[in-house]
């Protein structure tokens, strides 16, 4: 009796909630979503503090995180492009994170590192390949920090899902011929 009326009461809530608040996380996800905070250099005179005076930084987002498959596994890109900006350093973490299936939640498996002096220009870009071997859906997370003359860039990106079957193609030994 106690489990036809817990049957019926998760049949009763299958009926009454919206399908669409489930179909949003079985979806594979596309976009990418990100936040960026810019550092702006502390004015030195501050003896004008009107509003006139204060010049805020225009919102942009300089950073592009772009995830793909190659024929020896998961290639991940990113790329920083400020016109005008002197980029002096590059500080930043790039994440594999990897789920089964969309009920689980994300864990991170691998990772590259990317820590290196800026070449003074106002583009910089970076790649890293992953070799996983389990089958199911992954993500980049990029983390860090790419700073330029003057200020910089905080950034924290997560790419689109990808789904993966678990199977690096690796060129077979060439056939002898007879």
């Amino acid at each position: 009796m106690f489990k036809k009326i817990i049957t019926l009461m998760l049949f009763a809530f299958i009926l009454v909630a919206p399908i669409s608040a489930f179909a949003d996380e079985a979806a594979p996800i596309e976009s990418v979503n990100s936040f960026n905070e810019h550092i702006a250099p502390t004015p030195t005179d501050t003896t004008n503090n009107t509003p006139e005076s204060i010049v805020t930084p225009q919102a942009t987002d300089p950073f592009n995180l772009w995830f793909g498959t190659s024929s020896v596994g998961l290639e991940g890109n990113w790329s920083f492009n400020y016109p005008g900006k002197m980029v002096t350093l590059v500080s930043l973490t790039m994440d594999l994170q990897y789920r089964k299936n969309f009920l689980d939640s994300w864990e991170t498996v691998d990772g590259a590192g990317f820590y290196y002096p800026g070449g003074l220009g106002s583009t910089e870009e970076n790649q890293s390949t992953f070799y996983p071997t389990e089958a199911g859906q992954y993500r980049l997370h990029l983390t860090g920090n790419v700073s330029w003359i003057g200020g910089g860039t905080i950034c924290t990106l997560y790419s689109g899902a990808k789904s993966y079957d678990g199977k690096i193609i690796i060129a077979s030994p060439p056939t002898e011929s007879k």
